[in-house]
């Protein structure tokens, strides 16, 4: 009888392992990331250089960083980027900046946050962020569907 008990338990956890599988595939997370790295010329002009990762397909293909721009307050590097969608209805993202000091180390990496965008059919939105700290030469854009 009790090996009859464990064989219906082992033959259950079988028979379930799909549909876990299928939830944890429906609960992955996909992210671009778009680097940007703030530099001063001799003149005293900012130079932004970017490298952009993307790692999921649709979301490259529907949104696209059309420009972007920095500047120091003070002495805190301020960004904004702007995103176009390229899609015809809704989607909804999430997005946050990661911050980096001038030899690549992240600033602060427990403080940033997820911020909501959603984003209407061919919209065009600016984001705009604001370093924690005055030791910031470089951001990440990080935009991801859930």
């Amino acid at each position: 009888m009790r090996k009859l008990g464990i064989a219906v338990m082992i033959s259950s956890a079988l028979l379930m392992l799909p549909v876990v599988l299928i939830i944890a595939g429906c609960a992955s997370t996909s992210v671009n990331e778009s680097t940007y790295e703030v530099t001063q010329d001799a003149d005293g002009n900012y130079q932004i250089s970017e490298n952009f990762y993307v790692n999921n397909p649709k979301l490259a293909r529907g949104v696209r960083v059309t420009d972007q721009s920095s500047k120091f307050a003070g002495d805190l590097l301020m960004v904004q980027a702007t995103l176009t969608s390229l899609y015809n209805d809704t989607q909804e993202y999430k997005y946050k900046f990661a911050w980096y000091d001038a030899d690549g180390f992240e600033i602060d990496a427990g403080s940033n946050h997820w911020s909501p965008l959603i984003m209407y059919g061919s919209q065009t939105k600016t984001i705009k962020g604001v370093a924690p700290n005055p030791s910031a030469r470089a951001f990440k854009l990080i935009l991801r569907t859930d």
